[in-house]
């Protein structure tokens, strides 16, 4: 590695090559100057945004300034965000943690900014969509996996499925810490279009929506039929759930519909905020009891899964009128029903 990152150093135009040059026990320090989350911003200057996506512990490192840097400037550091850097997306939640908590400092601006990270986003999933669906299911970075996640824990231990409707990331690290359980923790895109019933397919079966021969997306007997002999059980029937739990089964699925609806029925966002803060400390309530009460407790496995997340922000609905097209709420999709698709990876955004 040395000897290739010398032979780099030599074809690299300055100031790269000089972290080429750099010792290994040097070069964290100079990947913290190029993200700029030191006192030094010279390097970052120089060399633009940080060309790789991160891992830890620059992730946390990163999060955090980004957090300092928005409290600093009452939310102006939002307007110099390296938008086009791979690693936008750590940041996206820290912005809308502080403006969720700071409306007032959200100016025409920012708002400007974070419609740029929205594109930014959008662009960078119709470009990588079609490439990740031709990765294996067993590590393929959508919804798929954890059918094969499920298949595999069955044969290892009783398993309690938690799905709980439009969980996005912040309400499920939210809800983790409300169970105090956060070292098994994952995120997976959705599968495309996220549209519930058909997420929620993907989700059980493994498969995508294209590959739906019937076109039937009832999920309870997709459930059923894909896992023989496991038990489902609806949002609201937690009775039956602890009945059903000092069975013999094996799968137990717990559709929990509630939280989403709020940001379907609600449009005030501090009401919305409040609404689902109360759901989530209810689910995580109910979980633990309905844990606590089954005899075998430290042979159930506990997953906690979402079908897809939330767009955040008002949206009005799309009245699409675009030839085979069509529109589903706040969004809408052509070409996946086409059966060509899955083959082709042909997908196109739809502008409305």
């Amino acid at each position: 590695m040395e000897a290739q990152a010398q032979r780099w150093s030599k074809q690299c135009e300055e100031p790269l090559a000089q972290i080429y040059r750099t010792p290994v026990s040097e070069r964290e320090t100079v990947i913290r100057q190029w993200l700029g989350i030191n006192c030094d911003e010279t390097l970052s200057k120089q060399l633009g945004a940080f060309p790789f996506e991160l891992s830890e512990p620059f992730i946390s490192e990163y999060r955090s300034y980004w957090g300092k840097q928005l409290r600093k400037t009452q939310g102006a550091a939002i307007s110099s965000l390296p938008v086009e850097s791979p690693n936008v997306n750590q940041i996206a939640e820290v912005a809308y943690n502080y403006f969720r908590e700071n409306p007032q400092n959200l100016t025409e601006e920012q708002e400007d900014t974070s419609k740029q990270l929205a594109t930014s986003f959008s662009e960078w999933v119709l470009e990588q969509y079609p490439r990740l669906t031709n990765m294996d299911r067993e590590i393929i970075p959508i919804n798929l996996r954890t059918h094969w996640l499920v298949s595999q824990l069955i044969k290892q231990r009783r398993v309690l499925w938690v799905v709980v409707d439009g969980l996005n990331f912040i309400n499920n690290r939210r809800l983790l810490e409300l169970l105090a359980q956060t070292e098994t923790e994952s995120a997976n895109l959705a599968v495309i279009p996220a549209v519930t019933n058909m997420a929620k397919w993907a989700l059980v079966t493994g498969q995508f929506p294209s590959e739906n021969s019937e076109q039937n997306w009832d999920i309870r007997r997709a459930f059923l039929k894909t896992f023989e002999g496991s038990v489902y059980v609806g949002s609201e029937n937690i009775a039956r759930l602890k009945e059903q739990l000092n069975s013999k089964n094996n799968l137990f699925f717990w559709n929990v519909m509630t939280l989403d609806n709020h940001y379907h029925s609600q449009t005030d966002p501090s009401a919305i905020v409040h609404q689902v803060e109360s759901d989530l400390s209810s689910l995580a309530k109910n979980i633990s009891d309905v844990v606590m009460e089954v005899p075998d407790r430290n042979e159930l496995a506990v997953l906690l899964s979402s079908d897809h997340g939330q767009l955040l922000g008002p949206s009005p609905p799309i009245a699409s009128e675009l030839a085979n097209t069509k529109a589903h709420g706040r969004l809408a999709y052509d070409a996946l029903f086409r059966a060509q698709d899955l083959a082709e990876k042909s997908y196109r955004k739809v502008e409305v």
